[in-house]
């Protein structure tokens, strides 16, 4: 009579694969930002307060503060990514407002790195009528 410890030896190994197959395809990766980007032109700081653990597959949310040694002024602020090597950035546009509490604090909620891969976190830095002061970046693994 054969017995059924090599099937069950089997289930238990497919079951493994499946469950690390997932583990790989889910949020479980992730890339930690530094705790300070500065612009191209090295006058603005961007800050990072809260969120520095970005995941892939969620909706990611950042605090950051704009420093700036000689004052900023008024500012807006957009915040993006890219994937350079596949030519398309984020699958949904962020959300990025001033924080409650605080006119140099920035939240941005709605951040979703959706593949692995080389990705880039686009900081850009306007004067109020909106014009593109300067950029701070950051490259990452996901």
């Amino acid at each position: 009579m054969k017995s059924n410890s090599n099937k069950t030896h089997s289930s238990r190994w497919r079951a493994a694969l499946c469950v690390s197959a997932l583990g790989m395809t889910s949020a479980g990766f992730a890339a930690e930002l530094p705790q300070e980007i500065r612009s191209n032109d090295g006058r603005y700081r961007i800050v990072i307060v809260e969120g520095r653990e970005l995941r892939r597959g969620i909706f990611n949310q950042i605090e950051f503060a704009i420093v700036c040694d000689d004052g900023c002024g008024e500012i807006t602020v957009a915040v993006s990514g890219a994937m350079p090597e596949h030519e398309h950035g984020l699958s949904y546009v962020p959300k990025v407002e001033r924080c409650a509490g605080n006119d140099r604090h920035w939240c941005v909620d709605g951040l979703r790195f959706h593949m692995p891969g080389h990705w880039e976190l686009y900081f850009d830095i306007g004067s109020e009528n909106g014009m593109v002061i300067q950029r701070a970046q950051v490259a990452f693994e996901l």
